[in-house]
C-alpha cells in the first residue's frame, strides 16, 4: 500500500481480541474505529501490511484437545499392555 501522507488505515472488520497488524513487519497497535471497526496508523511512503487473527481461545482449546489425544493414547497403550501381560 502506497500512501501519499501520514494517515490511517480502516479495516472493516470487527475489533476483537485476537487481531494483530504488521506494518513493514513491524507490529503496530490497533484503535477502534467507528466504535467496533479496526484502524492502524499508516506513515507515508509504501508499506506492506498484515492483519493476522490469532485468538488466544484457539490457542487454550488447541492445547487441551492436544493434551486430551495424548492422555486417551497413552490410557489406550497402558491398558492394552496390561491386558497382554494377564494372558
Amino acid at each position: 500500500m502506497e500512501a501519499d501522507g501520514n494517515s490511517f488505515l480502516f479495516l472493516s472488520e470487527t475489533f476483537y481480541p485476537g487481531w494483530k497488524a504488521y506494518v513493514d513487519g513491524q507490529e503496530e497497535k490497533i484503535f477502534r474505529a467507528n466504535y467496533i471497526f479496526q484502524s492502524i496508523f499508516i506513515p507515508k511512503g509504501e508499506h506492506n501490511i498484515r492483519f493476522i487473527y490469532q485468538p488466544v481461545s484457539f490457542k487454550i482449546g488447541l492445547v487441551l484437545s492436544s493434551a486430551t489425544l495424548i492422555f486417551l493414547l497413552c490410557s489406550y497403550f497402558v491398558y492394552k499392555s496390561k491386558k497382554e501381560i494377564n494372558l
